[in-house]
C-alpha cells in the first residue's frame, strides 16, 4: 500500500490502476457492483534462483471446510469474493521461467489440496498452467483458485503488482484503505478505497462514463429512510 503515498508521479500509475476503464468493467462482471479494494496492494519482485510460493487459496480450507471468505459462485452470474488482478511489469516468455502457476477448476473443489501437491513438484506439476505473460498483462483470478509461484529461472527480474478486490459487503483484509494520508485521489479511486457496506447505502460505485473514463457514481439513500434511521438510531444509517 505504500505505493499510493509516494510523492507524485511515482504514486501515480498505481493509483490510476484502480480505476482502470479496461479493468473495471471485468472486475465488476466479477465481484459486482460497488466493489472495493480488499488488501493493501503488492509488489513482488523476484530474481534469478528467488524462491517460490507454495500452493495456497483454493476453494476449501485444510479441514475440507468450505472457505466462504474466498468463495466463487455461480448463480444467475458469477460472484467472487476475492478477486486478484495481477499486473505484470516484466514478461513470462515461456513455462519454464516460473512464476505464476494455477490449478485450473479448483475454485469448484469441494475436497481440501493434497499436503503432497503443496510444493508443486512430482507428478502434480502435470496439472499446474504456467501462463505466458506479457509486459503490461493484467491476469485475474479468483483466490478460490489453487494457486502458487514457481522459483524464477530468468536472468530478467519478475516484477508483477497484484491488487485484490471484493464485492461492497465483504471484507478478508482488516486493514480499510480510505487513509487521509492518500491525499490527491479522484473521486473515482477513492471510491474503491470506501470500507464495505451494502451499495443502497450512499455508497458510491465506479463505472465506465460515456467519455470512455470512470466516474464515481452516487445513488443517494431516500432521505425519508435516512430521517427514521437518525429518529431510532441517532445516525443517519443503521
Amino acid at each position: 500500500g505504500k505505493m499510493f503515498e509516494w510523492d507524485a508521479p511515482y504514486c501515480d500509475p498505481f493509483r490510476r490502476f484502480l480505476c482502470h476503464p479496461g479493468v473495471i468493467p471485468a472486475v465488476t462482471d466479477l465481484v459486482g457492483a460497488g466493489l472495493r479494494l480488499d488488501h493493501a496492494p503488492l509488489c513482488f519482485i523476484h530474481r534469478q534462483g528467488g524462491e517460490g510460493h507454495d500452493l495456497h487459496g483454493g476453494a476449501c480450507k485444510a479441514d475440507g471446510s468450505w472457505y466462504h471468505e474466498l468463495a466463487y459462485e455461480y448463480k444467475k452470474g458469477p460472484y467472487c469474493r476475492l478477486l486478484s488482478v495481477s499486473v505484470a511489469l516484466t514478461p513470462t516468455t515461456s513455462p519454464k521461467d516460473g512464476g505464476f502457476i494455477i490449478v485450473p477448476g479448483s475454485h469448484k473443489s469441494n475436497l481440501p489440496t493434497p499436503e503432497s501437491m503443496e510444493d508443486c513438484q512430482g507428478e502434480w506439476a502435470e496439472v499446474m498452467h504456467r501462463p505466458v505473460i506479457n509486459a503490461g498483462d493484467v491476469l485475474l483470478f479468483t483466490e478460490a483458485a489453487t494457486h502458487g509461484t514457481e522459483p524464477w529461472t530468468r536472468e530478467q527480474e519478475r516484477r508483477v503488482v497484484l491488487y485484490r478486490f471484493s464485492p461492497a459487503t465483504c471484507a478478508y483484509g482488516r486493514a480499510y484503505l480510505d487513509r487521509p494520508e492518500y491525499q490527491g485521489l479522484t473521486e473515482a479511486q477513492a471510491a474503491v478505497l470506501q470500507p464495505p457496506h451494502h451499495i443502497r447505502l450512499d455508497r458510491k460505485q465506479v463505472v465506465v462514463g460515456s467519455d470512455g473514463e470512470v466516474e464515481a457514481k452516487l445513488v443517494e439513500r431516500d432521505a425519508e429512510k435516512k430521517a427514521f434511521d437518525r429518529s431510532v438510531f441517532g445516525t443517519d444509517f443503521f
